[in-house]
């Protein structure tokens, strides 16, 4: 079989097929990498949530204790105010 026959079976049938197989496989590539780049956005986003997120939580548990730390000193005042006034009272009675 001569080669020039063969290219030219190949031109006429294996072109036309290959065409739409090179065309299916770079429009699927495309899609991948548009997958690829909005899961790579949403995971950004969702980074960036997450860092909001253990900010947000941070903040919630300096308060926490600080508003903790107000009670223990206002219950304090307020014990050391209760046994001023329960001492008063005993040299009243005395």
């Amino acid at each position: 079989m001569d080669w020039s026959a063969v290219a030219i079976i190949f031109i006429i049938f294996g072109m036309p097929v290959l065409i739409p197989i090179v065309a299916i496989l770079l429009h699927h590539r495309r899609k991948m990498l548009e997958l690829m780049q909005k899961s790579e956005g949403s995971t950004r986003e969702l980074s960036r949530e997450m860092e909001s997120l253990r900010k947000e939580l941070k903040e919630l548990k300096t308060t926490l204790l600080e508003h903790s730390l107000s009670l223990d000193n206002n219950v304090e005042n307020l014990q050391k105010r209760l046994a001023h006034l329960e001492n008063r009272k005993d040299l009243q009675d005395s």
